[in-house]
């Protein structure tokens, strides 16, 4: 037995007989009925307690209480008969039983009971280091016996850890319950002797007292005092200290005790780690602070290392075990309207044993967010395989809808370089019209009219023969020769427009100063010959534009004045065939000069979203997908780690 547990703890507000306390007439060895007196273990306000040797029927060591010499009066005695009597009702293992009474040669009662070998249940708890978990599991054992006596109709009143010892058996903390010396029945007499508390008489132990045994007013005391107190002795045995300071109840005045009870707040058990974690850190920066490993001397109190330290874990560890469930359960004790503690000690114990097994607490507004961490705390197997089996159809829905977004996306650009393909054969087409007319027909064109001007045929070609329908066609100015490059190309793309392959595809020859004012420039196209001016080593723009309320590609190229015959035409009015200026005017065309950019060749396309635009969308399908997937891992992740 570890040296803690040698001490003997005795029912009663007890202290250890010491120099000057009042000698009791019987001494070692005196025989009180078949029982011998060994040593005074202890001593109360109206008895001592001794430790003796019961030799029949049995042999044991026992615990005997006698009333002291000269203590027994009526109101003594009779309390010496309810805490007897109290405990003589009473048969559960955690709590301290009586074995025999009766009264010694001077007349004086005593009772003898179960000799507890035990430490208080805080001490027992820091000494053999218990985790949080483990504490709460025997503080349960400490409601069972209190909820035992409340069944049979006694409120203890007294309840503190000193009341409250552990003793091993077979090396298992058992829990023993003792000192009901100012118990109180409830609805029935324990003894037919004169009982009664006097008007405003304070008893208990202030830092343990409910709120209305202090007040001492006409307001009943019942067993939800006896809930409060068992909340701070659950204060004190996860974050190490009492709700309120001992030393400041102890010093204060009976009016201050109960100023403080009834009005003050007790800070939760997880601030109150935080705030001396605070404080330490603070007075560590200021050099001050004591050594984190042990008790500050000057103030008898502890470090959050150290309470931390005696639960076999860390600070911040300790602190997240409190926050939520334990701060509401305890906070729930510690109520100042009785009616807001728990109705029975039962309840308190089995909201316990919900939070142990990871179930919502009736302390705690019951919250979505707060359900769904329970149920993933008790069901985190289950919850890590449901995850794993969303992540993988996550993925493969991921991978499914990649696949079609690839497979559609490769689609639309084969449709995409099938357009593009067209629209650049198109202006290859227009430019390779235009440059065979330029260097083959116009000049066999020129020939041809000469030799008609002759009638001898052109100078070293054969004589051409033309019927009539085909002078008819050539005028004397030779404007068709001329202007043949235009008419070529428009007459094959108009041949162009006819193949449904190119049903949509429109193609313009587009001019500021055109001959043709079918062919003159909008502000795009503008900008289009505008750009080709500025930068001569620009040879193509493409893009994607809205044209005429619809998504258009477009791809155009430079027209640029390269044949000095072009400038008969478009120099001067004065210098132009008549025909042309009988059909087009005087107002455009003019004014060319060699090597100017005088008009774009561009071919327009109409085109649906996705044209140039699917690899985007891919992205951001893709990326939402993940993002989901990210959400759910992470959502997972929070449930699990803080359920």
């Amino acid at each position: 037995m570890s040296k803690g547990m040698e001490k003997f703890e005795v029912e009663d507000v007890s202290t250890v007989i010491g120099p000057g306390t009042a000698c009791p007439i019987e001494g070692p060895g005196t025989l009180i009925g078949q029982y011998k007196l060994l040593q005074v273990i202890g001593e109360g306000g109206f008895g001592f307690v001794y430790m003796a040797q019961q030799n029949e029927p049995v042999r044991r060591k026992v615990a005997l209480k006698i009333v002291k010499p000269g203590m027994d009066t009526k109101q003594v005695i009779g309390r010496f008969e309810v805490e007897r009597q109290a405990l003589a009702m009473m048969d559960h293992p955690n709590i301290a039983k009586v074995y025999d009474a009766g009264m010694t040669a001077t007349g004086r009662p005593y009772f003898v009971m179960e000799l507890v070998k035990g430490v208080p249940i805080n001490e027992y708890c820091d000494d053999a280091n218990l985790t949080t978990k483990e504490r709460l599991d025997l503080f349960v054992t400490v409601c069972h016996a209190i909820q035992h006596a409340h069944t049979k109709g006694i409120v203890h009143r007294d309840l503190k850890p000193s009341n409250v010892l552990v003793t091993l058996h077979d090396d298992k903390p058992i829990v023993k319950v003792i000192d009901f010396g100012i118990a109180k029945a409830m609805n029935q007499d324990l003894t037919d002797k004169t009982v009664f508390t006097e008007f405003r008489q304070f008893i208990g132990t202030p830092e343990y007292m409910s709120p209305e045994q202090a007040a001492m007013s006409g307001l009943d005391v019942d067993t939800r005092s006896d809930t409060y107190s068992l909340g701070v002795i659950l204060y004190e045995l996860i974050a190490g200290v009492t709700p309120f300071d001992s030393a400041r109840l102890r010093g204060a005045s009976l009016q201050e005790i109960q100023r403080v009870l009834k009005e003050e707040e007790p800070p939760r058990p997880s601030t109150r780690l935080s705030r001396a974690l605070r404080e330490e850190k603070q007075a560590t920066k200021s050099g001050a602070a004591e050594n984190s490993a042990q008790p500050a001397s000057k103030t008898g109190t502890q470090t959050a290392a150290f309470i931390a330290r005696h639960r076999r874990t860390d600070v911040q560890t300790l602190r997240q075990q409190l926050t939520g469930d334990l701060d509401w359960i305890v906070m729930k004790c510690l109520e100042k309207d009785r009616a807001r503690r728990y109705e029975t000690v039962s309840a308190l114990a089995e909201d316990i044993r919900r939070y142990l097994a990871h179930e919502p607490i009736i302390a705690r507004p019951p919250t979505t967010v707060y359900r769904a961490r329970k149920f993933a705390r008790r069901n985190r197997g289950g919850l890590a395989v449901a995850l794993g089996a969303v992540c993988a159809l996550v993925l493969t829905f991921a991978g499914l809808i990649y696949g079609l977004a690839e497979a559609r996306l490769e689609r639309d650009k084969t449709a995409q370089r099938e357009t593009v393909t067209r629209a650049e054969m198109l202006l290859a087409t227009m430019d390779s019209v235009r440059q065979y007319t330029i260097k083959n027909v116009r000049p066999a064109l020129e020939e041809t009219n000469a030799g008609i001007g002759s009638g001898d045929g052109a100078a070293g070609h054969a004589s051409v023969e033309l019927t009539p329908e085909m002078r008819a066609k050539l005028d004397d100015e030779n404007f068709r020769s001329e202007m043949v490059p235009g008419f070529s190309a428009m007459q094959v793309a108009r041949h162009f427009a006819a193949n449904e392959k190119y049903r949509h595809f429109v193609y313009r020859e587009a001019s500021p100063n055109p001959t043709n004012r079918s062919n003159k420039t909008d502000p795009f196209e503008e900008s289009l010959v505008a750009k080709f001016q500025e930068d001569r080593d620009t040879k193509e723009s493409t893009g994607i534009i809205e044209r005429n309320g619809v998504r258009t590609f477009y791809i155009a190229r430079p027209m640029i004045v390269g044949d000095a015959r072009c400038l008969d035409c478009h120099t001067t009015p004065e210098r132009a065939p008549r025909r042309q200026v009988e059909l087009y005017g005087t107002e455009g065309g003019y004014n060319w000069k060699l090597g100017d950019v005088i008009a774009t060749q561009v071919v327009y396309v109409p085109v649906s979203e996705a044209f140039k635009a699917d690899e985007s969308r891919t992205f951001t399908v893709l990326a939402a997908l993940a993002g989901a997937f990210v959400l759910i891992i992470a959502a997972g992740m929070y449930l699990l780690r803080k359920a």
